[in-house]
């Protein structure tokens, strides 16, 4: 579903669509599931499941930003509502 989506607001030519899915659709609270000192020498250093990068992802992100997470609502940032999500 998640392939669909991203397709369907960027466009199925879109010149990112090679890249992982993770890279495209960033799991908004992975940083806060995997230890800061997770290392692994398979993962390249941008790898969205090395710690710290879903964030640097999501700032880099141009907007729509298709983002998943499995937080409940009044658990996510409040200024995300500020800009009126499509949930």
């Amino acid at each position: 579903m998640q392939e669909v989506t991203w397709c369907v607001v960027r466009g199925i030519d879109h010149p990112q669509t090679s890249l992982s899915l993770m890279k495209r659709f960033p799991f908004f609270e992975w940083d806060c599931m995997v230890a800061p000192d997770f290392t692994n020498e398979r993962l390249c250093p941008d790898d969205p499941c090395l710690p710290g990068n879903t964030w640097k992802i999501l700032a880099n992100m141009s907007s729509p930003r298709p983002i998943k997470s499995h937080l409940q609502e009044p658990l996510l940032p409040k200024q995300m509502w500020e800009v009126k999500p499509k949930v």
